[in-house]
């Protein structure tokens, strides 16, 4: 599933998606990894899912050991102009959209959450989402 192209259908499945950028050589990011898997674990059956995004494809090799280190089963997307309108220009960052391709608010004004989360802090927005 590494580095397949999406479109908007990827959404309709779920009532929530989380997209997470990331890059292979951000230590943030892969430190989280194993949290979103489990958040995808614990959640995948009620209608969340969670699609990982990178870009840099000289690290190709390295994005599959982390994926196989991690255990990572939830899909990874190579990054595409599509995602331009939600390049912060840190990672990781991370959106949230609905079940129609829109971008939800986690809390407040945020469309992008710049930075890593715990579980906790994952799983409440989450919960937050799926009612």
């Amino acid at each position: 599933r590494v580095g397949n192209v999406w479109d908007e259908s990827v959404f309709a499945n779920a009532e929530i998606t989380m997209i997470n950028f990331f890059e292979p050589w951000c230590s943030p990011c892969v430190g989280e990894m194993p949290d979103l898997e489990k958040l995808y674990e614990n959640y995948k059956d009620q209608g969340f899912q969670i699609i990982g995004v990178y870009s840099d494809t000289t690290m190709e090799y390295n994005v599959d050991q982390i994926l196989k280190d991690c255990n990572t089963t939830y899909p990874i997307l190579l990054y595409t102009s599509e995602f331009d309108q939600f390049d912060s220009g840190y990672v990781p960052t991370t959106i949230f959209v609905d079940s129609k391709g829109h971008v939800v608010r986690a809390y407040g004004n945020e469309e992008l959450i710049v930075g890593s989360k715990t579980y906790e802090e994952w799983e409440a927005i989450v919960k937050k989402f799926l009612g």
